[in-house]
């Protein structure tokens, strides 16, 4: 999983990286306020700030600029280095206060210093712990310093949250209503932001920050006065959006208690508990990037309101990565006309305008000294505003709350001095109107119509002359799912609704939910707008769900597309499926491996549509690789489970439980037809699963729990012989005798005559390489829930041993029935010496022997090849353990364990060395295929220090056993440069494979995902590729 990774030492490096136009302002701010040396970007997102400072830095002086990075928000990592020392410090770490002597001890919790270099040994290891943030070793090794918890971002949506809450819930005075208590903490962050940046002083208090000054006045009521005459004095100089509610009235509402409540967070005291919490003089609204606020802005908007219907909020580095998607490699994408059609706080408005902003300052850099220069900046941004930027909201409050993020963009974007001067000599004088307004404003200059109080799906918006085919992109993040319009998910009328607005030759770029292509009720919809639509790329960000959404239902993809049908039949898009990694610690970074990218024909997703298997193509497109692809199409030859089940007089039987029902108001519903006395099995049961076997101690009398059914399958499916299994596909029994079950459970009965199919059935769900097949086919294991629908497992591989690949089969199956008989009377014969818990520990302790034996037959009856056999143990014990891990605080995942460190996982008790003896068997047994004479042989070694590992092949004329050789940052070194010398490799890519002279280098980051033998499998197929075109490396 290879990292670009850059170093720009000048802000002029920076200016000629289009790549950077997302970050160019804070990258300036930091560059003046910080005095940076360098800033070192990892797939364009910064990184790591450098500090050189001439002379020794003091204490208060690394908390006060750990303080400013902390507050910016964007890179992670701070070094600062003076002549005799280098520190390393976390921007999540909160900062300290003054004079606090935790800040030059690394040892200590909370102090957010990393650690601390002499400066000889810092140049030794400079170049290793670059490589090391690069990779992302780096916040392992510091793994308990980056909690996402205490980046800016979220510690200022607390303190707002907790303040939100109690002014809401409070009873000084009148309820106040979510719109005014948002509006009053949008104003105040304003007045934070005006005061931080040196845009206003405060009357009475110059040079003190907005919560200083409240201290000082200290009487609550007194404080209220202060704040709203402020409020009138602002509106009276920049009016605006912002200021447009009745201040009097609002002032009722917020009564001297509720204002104390606002001081007391300020203060850092929680308003409900009184816990102390982080003050506001932590925060320093000079430095948080204004995208950051506007994503904190639409996390305040109701929770109950947001899910009701599906919104939730875009983190700002999605939304940027959601923006270099949409534009690509459109040189012209500052001349595009962009449309948001759910825009919610603002947050992709807000950095389109700082992109287009930037672009056009960037462009008149050498006009900055005019004398009109400032008067023509402000006409171009308000043409920007006007021309190029357009959001639609249904939610009036997040629209203010759009307008507010501009505003301050707008205001950004003037150095303090230069908005005093500006708002008195422009022929403005004033913000400008942002929310649509009646037509009484249209001759108004200052009215730019940006925000629009819309429904997007209602069809008289799209044919609005204001929106009809005026766009050029329609990018944004509409709602998912939602109650709010009946059934049907709101996506997709999204994905469908943007037509209207986009020009010809247009396109759209939306984040949507992943069930969206994998709904197995999907298949119609996708064949239509395929075929009416033209994909561009699609970006799986299924397991980055809870790294991107902390809250989010479920996870989300990225769907660029323009709304008109392919204009070849041969049209192919990007499919990109990143995967969790030691460097997504870095919060935004999402890295994209080669093996994760895939170039796919939508015809063919088309068609797989059009026949009902669109949700598996898309779901082995996410994990599978391209060994996994023709493995998994061999086992689509075979005939399905389901065909069991197409003679209805078989006698084969299939479905779920029982579902009780407790109203039934209208008295028509079914009523039990069972005994109290009748056995049941509860789902939940610790008992259930603790192996093969159900025995009637598993189970309870059903009593008198459920009489009334609102649905209720067949009887037959509860008589035996039958298997159950439930929908998380982990627990599978076999039972001779009835027994009732709810529909958490699944299960398929047998005729009597034909138990020993059933039992190796049995065998064949339990396996691994029944699992295997669900993780790569099922529509929601390892993307959202895991959950196997019985529709799902009815579609695995399940030819009959006339069928089976192996000749054996027959027997095989016999075998299996019996070892299960065999294994249940064993069980019954153990229980009569000992006690149920002793009983049930044998139980548990007899399966693993059980499931070892019951694999080996499936295997056998498949005639699974070795290769075969590795992807399947690889799907099971490394990718689906570490699929959509639930925080990206995560560093136990199989993926992300240092392959030396990999012991534990089943396969890799030998790290390195698993990797090398497969891809070495693979290459030598094709070599003994063509009865070459020239083997190949191995060695490798693994840098812990840099996070990097390095296999090399030789050639040989007898085999030789794989050599461990220490692997040195010299060896590294030397290698990057000789292949960057080659072009042999992309300019950034940190990563290696390809020949140097007769030998042939792998090297990558250490992570066990990178060196499994699944790896090892595709990579002979590419080594082989490259052999037959002659190419030397990639």
């Amino acid at each position: 999983m290879g990292a670009n990774m850059e170093i720009y030492k000048s802000l002029d490096a920076v200016y000629a990286q289009p790549r950077l136009a997302g970050y160019i302002r804070v990258l300036e701010r930091a560059w003046s306020e910080l005095d940076l040396s360098s800033v070192l970007c990892v797939n364009h997102v910064p990184t790591l700030y450098r500090i050189d400072s001439k002379s020794i830095v003091e204490p208060d002086t690394l908390i006060k600029l750990h303080r400013r990075f902390w507050n910016q928000g964007v890179a992670r990592v701070l070094l600062v280095v003076d002549p005799k020392t280098a520190y390393l410090l976390s921007g999540l770490q909160w900062p300290l206060q003054g004079g606090h002597p935790k800040i030059t001890d690394p040892d200590d919790a909370d102090s957010p210093l990393l650690d601390f270099l002499e400066l000889a040994t810092f140049s030794e290891q400079e170049q290793t712990i670059i490589e090391s943030v690069r990779t992302g070793d780096f916040y392992r090794v510091y793994k308990d310093k980056f909690k996402q918890t205490l980046a800016v971002d979220q510690s200022l949506t607390e303190n707002l949250m907790s303040l939100r809450n109690h002014l809401i819930r409070s009873e000084g005075g009148p309820k106040l209503p979510d719109n005014i208590a948002h509006n009053f903490i949008c104003r105040l962050l304003f007045v934070c932001y005006l005061v931080d940046r040196g845009i206003v002083t405060l009357d009475r208090y110059p040079g003190l920050h907005l919560h200083e000054a409240l201290f000082k006045i200290g009487d609550a009521a007194r404080a209220r006065d202060y704040l709203y005459k402020l409020f009138k004095r602002l509106k009276h100089e920049f009016n605006g959006s912002m200021f447009d509610a009745d201040l009097d009235a609002e002032k009722e509402y917020l009564t001297a208690e509720r204002i104390k409540a606002v001081i007391d967070l300020l203060r850092g005291d929680e308003p409900d508990t009184r816990q102390p919490s982080l003050g506001f003089w932590a925060y320093d609204f000079k430095f948080i990037p204004i995208e950051t606020i506007s994503g904190i802005y639409e996390g305040l908007l109701p929770r109950r309101g947001k899910r009701d219907q599906g919104v939730y909020y875009t983190p700002r580095f999605l939304a940027e990565f959601a923006i270099d998607v949409a534009i690509g490699d459109n040189k012209d994408w500052h001349k595009l006309r962009y449309l948001d059609p759910s825009c919610g706080s603002g947050v992709f408005l807000v950095t389109l305008f700082n992109r287009l902003a930037t672009w056009w300052e960037i462009e008149h850099r050498d006009q900055e000294e005019d004398a009109n220069y400032n008067e023509r900046k402000d006409d171009a941004l308000r043409k920007i505003l006007r021309n190029q930027i357009c959001g639609i909201d249904r939610n009036e409050q997040a629209g203010m709350l759009a307008c507010f993020s501009l505003h301050v963009a707008l205001l950004d974007a003037f150095s303090p001095a230069t908005i005093s001067e500006y708002i008195k000599q422009s022929k403005f004088r004033k913000l400008p109107k942002l929310m649509e307004s009646p037509p009484a404003h249209a001759d108004d200059e200052n009215y730019l119509p940006v925000i629009h109080t819309r429904d997007t799906l209602n069809l008289q918006t799209g044919n609005d002359e204001a929106f009809r085919n005026r766009f050029d992109v329609v990018i944004g993040n509409p709602p998912w799912g939602g109650k709010a319009r009946g059934s049907g998910d709101i996506a997709f009328q999204f994905l469908e609704g943007v037509k209207p607005f986009t020009k010809h030759g247009g396109s759209a770029c939306l984040l949507l939910p992943s069930r969206l292509f994998l709904n197995l009720s999907s298949n119609d919809f996708q064949a239509q707008w395929l075929a009416r639509n033209t994909l561009h790329r699609v970006v799986q960000l299924a397991d980055y769900r809870f790294v991107l959404f902390s809250e989010a239902q479920c996870p989300c993809m990225i769907i660029a597309f323009s709304p008109e049908p392919p204009a070849k039949s041969t049209h192919e898009f990007l499919y990109d499926a990143p995967k969790f990694n030691i460097a997504s610690r870095r919060q935004g970074l999402v890295l994209i491996s080669e093996g994760d990218r895939k170039s796919v024909p939508q015809a063919r997703l088309r068609q797989a549509a059009e026949q009902g298997m669109a949700p598996i193509t898309w779901k082995r497109l996410f994990w599978g690789t391209p060994r996994d692809q023709r493995f998994l199409n061999h086992l689509d030859t075979f005939p399905r489970l389901r065909e069991r089940f197409a003679d209805r007089k078989s006698g084969w039987i299939k479905g779920q439980g029982f579902i009780p029902d407790k109203r039934d108001r209208k008295g028509v519903l079914p009523r039990r037809w069972w005994e109290d006395s009748h056995l049941f099995l509860n789902a939940k049961s610790r008992r259930f699963g603790t192996d093969n076997i159900l025995f009637e101690q598993d189970c309870e009398q059903v009593g008198h729990q459920f009489e009334v059914l609102y649905r209720s399958p067949d009887r037959e499916l509860f008589l035996p012989p039958a298997i159950l299994f439930n929908q998380g596909f982990t627990k599978f029994v076999y039972t001779d005798f009835p027994v009732l079950f709810r529909d958490a459970i699944q299960a398929i009965h047998a005729p009597a005559g034909e138990e020993d199919l059933l039992l190796f059935l049995l065998a064949f769900l339990q396996s691994d390489l029944a699992l295997y097949c669900c993780f790569h086919n099922s529509s929601m294991l390892g993307i959202e829930r895991d959950v196997v629908r019985l529709e799902e497992v009815l579609d695995l591989p399940f030819p009959l041993p006339a069928d089976a690949p192996s000749k054996q089969a027959a027997q095989i199956v016999h075998k299996v029935a019996n070892r299960l008989r065999g294994e249940k009377a064993t069980l019954l014969r153990l229980k009569r010496n000992m006690d149920d818990a002793a009983w049930l520990d044998v139980r548990a302790a007899r399966t693993p022997g059980l499931k070892q034996f019951l694999d080996e037959m499936v295997c056998q009856y498949f005639d699974l090849a070795e290769s075969a056999c590795w992807l399947i143990a690889d799907t099971v014990n490394v990718f689906k353990p570490s699929s959509t891990p639930t925080t990206a605080d995560k560093f136990d995942l199989p993926t992300l364990l240092p392959v030396q460190e990999a012991g534990e996982v089943s396969g890799y008790t030998d790290g390195l060395q698993a990797y090398a003896d497969a891809l070495v068997s693979t290459l030598n047994g094709w070599a003994e295929e063509q009865n070459s004479g020239w083997r190949v042989a191995a060695q490798g070694g693994v840098d812990a220090a840099s996070g990097l590992a390095l296999v090399s092949l030789t050639l040989v004329r007898t085999p030789e056993p794989y050599q461990d050789v220490p692997l040195t940052g010299s060896v590294w070194r030397r290698l990057f440069d000789t292949f960057a010398e080659q072009r042999v490799i992309e300019r950034y890519e940190r990563r290696i494979f390809g020949f140097d002279g007769d030998t042939f280098h792998v090297l990558r980051p250490m992570s066990l995902a990178n060196w499994t033998r699944t790896a090892a499998l595709n990579d002979a197929d590419e080594l082989f590729a490259m052999l037959q075109t002659g190419r030397r490396a990639h």
